[in-house]
């Protein structure tokens, strides 16, 4: 008798028992973000806002819920706040926690976050920006699911800006004795009756443009203050930036250069020889700074 000898194999495949993962991304909008001259103090928020984290586990979390910022880093659930610089340079961000939002948080319920963005040190930024801030995630054991909520901040930081810390109101009053208008009148040199300062405190600027317009204004005659009553003629002289010349009363744009974040100028009242006359005399103008 012949025998047949057959094998059989029999696999067995085992699932293992994978969580699905669901995915949801939030982006907290902090608007435009002006950034303030080194000389104002910087603890002022330049912006502050709050997101609400919505649940990441539907009943009970199998570890609890975690928030983990850009870094790795994990933020401490708890009613404190923590603060770090983020990839932008420049910025740093303040979380903050309540207790009954650490604590919701933490079981995976979800709860509120404090966002606030404070200026840091150089360099800093300009521009549209978004950026990670953090991850919330909890496991369910009874859904058999792990859900993650990414947080990205996004804005606009608007650079170049400055502050007039001197001189935003020039005023320059200017009287003479007989004798000392006699000799202004007679010289044929420029002459200083005054000078004032004008000072700029700037970030993120390279130049500043000026523009002094007056309706006193003589045509032909752009640099030199005229009375429209008197007929009375002074110069106003500008130095600084290392830059000097006179101020033109047509709009004529002044060019100054901005180092290490400031520029000071110096505004001279000054006579035009031989066109000086005797009297009462007033010059109204006005000057537009742009920053570049």
């Amino acid at each position: 008798m012949k025998r047949q000898l057959f094998a059989l194999m029999i696999l067995v495949g085992i699932s293992p028992d994978t969580m699905a993962l669901m995915s949801e991304n939030l982006t907290v909008s902090l608007g435009d973000i002006t950034l303030k001259p080194r000389t104002q103090k910087n603890t002022d928020a330049l912006a502050v806002t709050r997101i609400d984290l919505p649940p990441v586990c539907e009943e009970v979390c199998q570890e609890g819920g975690t928030i983990t910022l850009y870094d790795g880093s994990l933020l401490p659930l708890r009613n404190e706040t923590t603060r770090y610089t983020t990839l932008m340079k420049g910025v740093e961000v303040s979380l903050s926690l309540s207790s009954a939002d650490a604590d919701t948080l933490q079981k995976g319920r979800g709860g509120a976050v404090d966002i606030t963005v404070r200026q840091a040190e150089k360099p800093y930024p300009s521009g549209a920006f978004t950026l990670p801030l953090m991850t919330y995630t909890g496991s369910s054991r009874e859904q058999n699911s792990t859900r993650e909520v990414s947080v990205n901040l996004e804005g606009k930081v608007n650079s170049g800006s400055c502050t007039i810390t001197s001189g935003k109101d020039l005023q320059f009053i200017f009287s003479a004795t007989p004798t000392e208008f006699r000799q202004i009148e007679h010289s044929r040199n420029r002459s200083q009756l005054g000078v004032q300062n004008m000072a700029f405190d700037c970030v993120n600027v390279s130049g500043i443009s000026l523009r002094f317009s007056s309706p006193d204004m003589k045509q032909g005659l752009p640099g030199v203050l005229f009375d429209n009553n008197t007929g009375v003629g002074l110069i106003l002289g500008y130095e600084g930036g290392g830059r000097k010349g006179d101020i033109h009363w047509d709009n004529s744009e002044i060019q100054l250069p901005v180092n290490n974040d400031a520029l000071s100028l110096a505004i001279g009242l000054y006579t035009r020889g031989g066109d000086v006359s005797p009297g009462a005399f007033s010059f109204t103008g006005v000057y537009h700074a742009e920053y570049n």
